[in-house]
C-alpha cells in the first residue's frame, strides 16, 4: 500500500506549480483513519509530527469518523499558527483507494492581492 500512496504524491510533478515541492515543505491533513495510516504516511514520505500535527490531534479528539473526516483535520489545521504555504490533504477509502489534493493557503495569496490591489492605488 505505501508503495502505491509515494506513486501516487510522485505524480504531483505532472504539475509544474508542484515540480519542486518535497513532502516536508507541506502541511499534511491526513484522514485519520487508524494510527497505522497516520505513521505509515509519516513514515514513508519522512515526515515529523508537526507535518501531521493536525491530523494527529484530531485523532486523538474525535477518532477516526470516516474519509469526511479530511475536512475536520483542515478546518483545524486552518486555525493553527506557524502553518507552511502548502496543504496536502489525503483521504483513504474503501479498498485503500487514495485521494489527494495539494492547496495554498488563502490566507495568504489574500494578503497578497490586497496587497498588490494597495500598490496600485
Amino acid at each position: 500500500m505505501w508503495k502505491q500512496f509515494r506513486r501516487c504524491y510522485a505524480q504531483r510533478e505532472l504539475n509544474e506549480h508542484l515540480e519542486h515541492v518535497e513532502a516536508p515543505d507541506c502541511d499534511w491533513a491526513l484522514h485519520p483513519g487508524g494510527m497505522a495510516i497516520l505513521k505509515g504516511v509519516k513514515n514513508v514520505l519522512k515526515l515529523s509530527d508537526d507535518h501531521i500535527r493536525a491530523s494527529l490531534e484530531i485523532y486523538k479528539s474525535r477518532g477516526n469518523s470516516s474519509s469526511p473526516t479530511v475536512l475536520i483535520v483542515l478546518d483545524r489545521l486552518r486555525q493553527l499558527s506557524g502553518r507552511r504555504d502548502k496543504v496536502v490533504a489525503a483521504a483513504f477509502g474503501p479498498g485503500l483507494c487514495v485521494e489527494m489534493m495539494t492547496m495554498k493557503l488563502c490566507s495568504k495569496a489574500l494578503n497578497t492581492s490586497v496587497d498588490d490591489k494597495a500598490a496600485r492605488l
